[in-house]
């Protein structure tokens, strides 16, 4: 998974948490809903019901500060495990990097041989075919201008020839026109 994914991953966590616990903290209750007092009552009925209703919203202002303050927290916390998992996820991409890198020093540092068998009719677009693939040489269409430059086309010789990555073009058709 890429950074980014983790990171789109971590954010969904946290915005499904903020919509999904405020039931959790919040419950409605219906049956204190009905028990409110009617407007049919008298007006001293309706000025204690106004203080009371003071204290509840006093008291819900206190309740939603203290969970803005528990989701803040919540959310600063969120963030610090992003920022860890982000950190983890870039050690561990250096980590393989470094492997690959290593892993590309150590094929750069081994010799490649190849036993190469030249029947009387090959191009020197076939041989250079053979020799790309088997990583003796880098670039075929190097090798065959080497040849057609220097007319060795009709010197090709037929034959078994040891070969490696070490040697250079040059040295490699001097080989096998000789």
């Amino acid at each position: 998974m890429s950074k980014t994914g983790i990171r789109n991953f971590a954010f969904g966590l946290l915005v499904a948490t903020i919509i999904l616990s405020p039931p959790a903290f919040f419950p409605f209750d219906f049956a204190a809903s009905e028990e409110n007092p009617s407007t049919d009552e008298t007006n001293s009925a309706d000025t204690s019901s106004n203080t009371n209703d003071g204290d509840v919203e006093q008291a819900d202002e206190a309740a939603l500060k203290a969970e803005i303050s528990s989701l803040e927290e919540e959310l600063e916390t969120a963030k610090e495990d992003q920022e860890q998992l982000a950190d983890e996820l870039e050690e561990q991409e250096t980590s393989e990097n470094n492997q690959h890198s290593e892993d590309g020093e150590n094929s750069d540092d081994e010799t490649v041989r190849l036993y190469l068998g030249v029947s009387s009719g090959m191009t020197a677009g076939e041989i250079a075919a053979i020799l790309e693939e088997s990583e003796i040489i880098d670039d075929r269409s190097d090798f065959t201008a080497y040849i057609e430059d220097n007319d060795m086309m009709m010197d090709v010789r037929s034959g078994e020839y040891e070969l490696t990555n070490e040697l250079s073009i040059p040295e490699i058709a001097e080989m096998i026109t000789s």
